[in-house]
């Protein structure tokens, strides 16, 4: 418990709103969060989102892309529009993964992009990754989009790739 309780201090953050229709996926990352510390709430549509962040006030949004009532992508345009939520970071989650939907999910507000199925690893470095970007902004009074581009925003994986496959072929050659 005391390893659990130092975990939850040296994250930055706890507070995450998941906005997510599909109650398996709402389940699933809801358990991966919470148990590792964090409080979550969630959304079943953008509209909901929208309505729970300027409520609540969370230090990240998990953003489904494609939702009933209101998309993903429209909610975060509003979200990046109202002036007490737009430096929340907000990660998009999408089951499409086509050529281009990272494009228009960035495009759109989001900071960041994972596709479904969600790799819990990368998830997780994702999360951290961005709440404390968020934490520097606020410490630095800088709006999150000033500071240094991040390479978290860069695609990490080849479109068709999966990242086990990256990892064998990321390893160099024994040499002769």
């Amino acid at each position: 418990a005391a390893s659990t309780l130092a975990s939850m201090q040296s994250k930055p953050g706890r507070r995450i709103l998941l906005v997510e229709d599909d109650p398996a996926n709402q389940y699933t990352i809801e358990y991966l969060l919470k148990n590792d510390g964090y409080e979550v709430r969630i959304a079943e549509n953008g509209r909901e989102g929208i309505e729970k962040a300027g409520a609540w006030r969370p230090d990240l949004i998990l953003m489904d892309m494609m939702m009933p009532v209101m998309g993903g992508h429209e909610a975060t345009r509003e979200l990046k529009g109202m002036s007490e939520v737009k430096e929340i970071p907000v990660i998009a989650l999408t089951a499409a993964a086509m050529t281009g939907d990272r494009e228009k999910a960035l495009a759109a507000g989001c900071d960041d992009y994972v596709s479904k199925p969600i790799d819990q690893d990368q998830l997780f470095r994702r999360i951290q990754h961005w709440l404390a970007r968020a934490a520097e902004a606020r410490a630095t009074r800088t709006p999150l989009k000033s500071l240094d581009p991040s390479p978290e925003t860069a695609d990490p994986t080849p479109s068709g790739a999966e990242p086990s496959d990256l990892a064998s072929s990321a390893t160099p050659a024994p040499e002769a």
